[in-house]
């Protein structure tokens, strides 16, 4: 629960950052910021229909509406905790479509938000320097290392990918 309300906070103070640059002149920071989040959310749907296409249209219409309300963590992290299984419509086993998702997350909005949100903080003038920033930046950081030790530890204790790489997942 911990990483959704870190996911989610994560997506609020970003769109906060975005209102504050907007607000300070400062465009090239709030588009970059938003198309990072843009970005995120089409690997989202794309993955979402990747991973649904074979269950028919009105599946993906269903799982493309999560992404875009940024409640797809929430329904993934659920359906891996109730232990639900690879169907014949998915592509990918329940917990491989979470941790891909979750990826998408680091790799396009967490981590990118943070390094562009740090160096926007680091050259605006003092006057222009906030709290909300700094938390922003903070949520950011905790969310890229939370998701990413949680990615890791997933997969260790995974029992399937101990049976099936006991080398590897010991």
């Amino acid at each position: 629960i911990g990483g959704l309300i870190l996911t989610t906070l994560d997506v609020v103070t970003d769109i906060l950052m975005v209102l504050q640059f907007k607000r300070d002149g400062e465009d090239f920071f709030a588009d970059i910021t938003i198309a990072c989040c843009c970005v995120c959310i089409l690997f989202n749907i794309l993955l979402a229909i990747t991973q649904h296409h074979k269950a028919g249209f009105g599946k993906v219409l269903l799982e493309i509406m999560f992404v875009v309300t940024f409640t797809k963590p929430a329904v993934d992290a659920y359906s891996v905790s109730v232990g639900k299984e690879k169907t014949r419509e998915m592509v990918a086993d329940p917990f491989v479509e979470y941790m891909t998702g979750k990826a998408i997350e680091l790799v396009t909005e967490s981590i990118p938000g943070s390094v562009i949100q740090a160096y926007a903080l680091l050259i605006a003038p003092p006057s222009k320097r906030s709290v909300t920033a700094l938390v922003s930046i903070v949520v950011s950081l905790g969310t890229t290392a939370f998701t990413s030790t949680m990615i890791s530890y997933d997969l260790d204790c995974s029992p399937q990918r101990r049976r099936d790489q006991p080398k590897l997942y010991g």
